[in-house]
């Protein structure tokens, strides 16, 4: 199981009883985060700092990078001993039976263009989880991935809340069957 960003800190307890309703009362193999805001890792810290478990913790941004979000996060994952790990651009990880492929601009210049990216792959399925990518990440990425194919997924989670437009060249290299 892995727990893919988390929210603001007044949805960890609801966040905590849906996990439990689905059967991961109190504990997930991974918490995965894309980059370190309130939006994305509030609700995660808050949960560890109140038990929530995982084997480890797995974002594109180093330990030590320094914002309020990023230090308290990094603060309850020690005192709880998460392991912290930090992905490498292309880096890939086979779980549970689907294959994951971590991507991330690595010259964006604040923490919404450096928003990291999961390609999952499941079977025939994959879905690209996008974080809050920029519409500059997005040339990145069409730049480094489109012309090889890496982007195309059945199922793109369209960047930032869906408030910012996406590129063109991304969107046509992804080409998804179904967006949200």
């Amino acid at each position: 199981s892995m727990l893919i960003d988390g929210g603001v800190r007044k949805w960890a307890d609801p966040l905590r009883k849906a996990l439990a309703e689905m059967g991961y009362d109190g504990r997930v193999d991974i918490l995965y985060n894309s980059h370190p805001h309130d939006d994305h890792l509030e609700a995660v810290t808050k949960m560890v700092k109140n038990g929530f478990m995982a084997d480890a913790f797995y974002s594109s941004f180093p330990e030590t990078y320094r914002n309020d979000v990023q230090k308290a996060a990094v603060k309850a994952l020690k005192n709880a001993e998460i392991p912290y790990h930090q992905i490498e651009w292309g880096e890939e990880l086979d779980f549970g039976g689907a294959h994951l492929t971590f991507y991330f601009w690595p010259d964006g210049k604040d923490p919404n263009a450096r928003s990291s990216a999961v390609m999952i792959e499941f079977g025939s399925a994959s879905i690209l989880m996008t974080g809050d990518a920029s519409g500059e990440t997005e040339h990145y990425y069409h730049s480094a991935l489109g012309k090889d194919g890496k982007l195309k997924a059945d199922i793109l989670k369209i960047p930032h809340h869906g408030i910012v437009a996406l590129v063109g060249d991304f969107l046509d290299d992804v080409a998804p069957g179904w967006s949200w």
